[in-house]
């Protein structure tokens, strides 16, 4: 007879929520779901059950990132080119105010910083405490 300590130490880690899945793959809850729907993210539910509990295997994780990864095509990839489409904007636009900087010799107006309605009214306080001491004496 097997003890009952065998059995449960020889079961693969199982991931039981979407934000123990989400954690181990290092991404929000919302990016784990989307890649579910979108790109097939192994992810296992009990039948007829659509959003309630769901089981994820970290090797099966495992095993899909490195599929996904490995070429050009994948939602890694496709979040990754993204992100440098953006960034590589940022820099043209960041070196087109270097460039207007540099030919007129001056830098842009700072906007002074707003005040919050607390140190707006803080403010307010200190000058009519002062007027007041100002007036009794």
């Amino acid at each position: 007879m097997v003890p009952v300590t065998q059995g449960w130490s020889a079961m693969p880690n199982i991931l039981t929520s979407w934000k123990e899945i989400s954690q181990y793959l290092g991404k929000g809850v919302r990016t784990v779901q989307r890649w579910e729907r979108e790109a097939g993210l192994p992810v296992r539910r009990r039948d007829g059950a659509a959003r309630h509990a769901v089981l994820a295997i970290p090797q099966e994780l495992d095993e899909w990132a490195r599929t996904r990864t490995r070429g050009p095509a994948g939602p890694v990839a496709d979040s990754l080119r993204r992100e440098i489409a953006i960034l590589r904007d940022q820099t043209i636009e960041l070196r087109k105010r270097i460039e207007f900087i540099e030919e007129c010799g001056c830098a842009p107006v700072r906007e002074k910083p707003r005040m919050t309605r607390a140190a707006r009214t803080r403010g307010a306080e200190r000058r009519f405490r002062s007027e007041a001491t100002a007036d009794a004496s």
